[in-house]
């Protein structure tokens, strides 16, 4: 970090996070939205040219192990040179921001809010609707038990849909890489998680590998390129 922050104030844990379990990483970096606290990203940021962080995520290997970068002070131009597409930030406290649909071809549906999480895994809808626009743009079948699943040999070719966040912003979502293969049968990773609260799309580590997010503190806003 160099002359950024020549001086960070870090706390030392009584206990050990869970996921430092089975996590290859010594300790977590404080990436928190929550502005009323201090942590080494408000202390990196208050010697930035800008408010604004990238966090920049590269595909998982089979282990599940993969690299990153996190640029303080502008965009990552260097892992993503092509146009960043921005979202409202709908609670500064929170990865929370605003969305319109999820749209391909002739269908769509209504999305009225999402976020990520790079520990998640898939994409999990809250509605009935919303999950099964997913199984028809994808011509999934539905099991007994509730899960979307597709042939293995046609995986590859499953349709990219396109997440609006309003006006002309979008952001493509290749359903192939939310697929799993086990032993033949292809499940897709979409799920029903519904909860007081909960938002209506959260984007798994599959949306946020080959992806920098861009996050502005002073203008509220959260912004997603991909990857060269």
């Amino acid at each position: 970090m160099g002359d950024l922050a020549p001086a960070l104030n870090f706390g030392v844990a009584e206990e050990s996070a869970y996921l430092l379990d089975y996590v290859p990483a010594s300790g977590l970096l404080g990436l928190t939205p929550n502005r009323s606290t201090i942590s080494p990203l408000t202390q990196i940021l208050s010697k930035a040219d800008k408010n604004v962080f990238t966090m920049w995520n590269s595909a998982r290997n089979e282990g599940g192990n993969g690299t990153g970068m996190l640029t303080f002070g502008a965009e990552d131009s260097v892992n993503c040179p092509s146009a960043y597409v921005y979202a409202n930030q709908l609670d500064p406290n929170e990865w929370l921001f605003n969305a319109e649909s999820l749209s391909s071809g002739s269908l769509s549906v209504s999305i009225k809010n999402a976020t990520f999480d790079e520990w998640e895994s898939g994409l999990v809808v809250r509605t009935n609707e919303q999950f099964y626009f997913i199984g028809n743009a994808t011509g999934a079948t539905l099991t007994e038990d509730g899960y979307l699943i597709v042939e293995c040999k046609k995986a590859a070719q499953l349709p990219t849909i396109q997440f609006n966040l309003g006006g002309d912003q979008s952001l493509p979502i290749n359903m192939a890489n939310f697929v799993y293969d086990g032993s033949g049968e292809c499940t897709l990773k979409v799920y029903r998680y519904s909860y007081r609260g909960a938002p209506d799309l959260t984007l798994g580590f599959e949306f946020v590998e080959n992806r920098c997010i861009a996050v502005d503190l002073d203008k509220n806003q959260i912004g997603f390129s991909s990857s060269a």
